[in-house]
């Protein structure tokens, strides 16, 4: 059996895949927001302009969810608290 090498392929079509992983100890919304700022920067600056850039496995997005609703349940528990 011949030796076949994997591509990665998103959608049938060819790519190419970056992973970036953050620091330990370091914030992850942080990250993402620099690295959004930074890979819009370089779509409109400096890659081919038929370029396409997908983010396929942002954990950030998770991330914020969970925060967003643990202000949620803080907020609430502090009006349950108040009232």
């Amino acid at each position: 059996m011949p030796n076949k090498k994997v591509l990665p392929a998103l959608n049938g079509i060819m790519l190419s895949r970056l992973n970036i992983v953050k620091k330990s100890g370091q914030n992850l919304l942080d990250a993402s927001d620099k690295i959004k700022v930074i890979l819009s920067d370089l779509q409109k600056n400096k890659f081919p302009k038929d370029l396409k850039v997908d983010i396929t496995a942002d954990q950030s997005k998770h991330t914020r969810t969970t925060v967003a609703d643990l202000n949620n349940t803080i907020i609430g528990m502090i009006l349950v608290t108040i009232i």
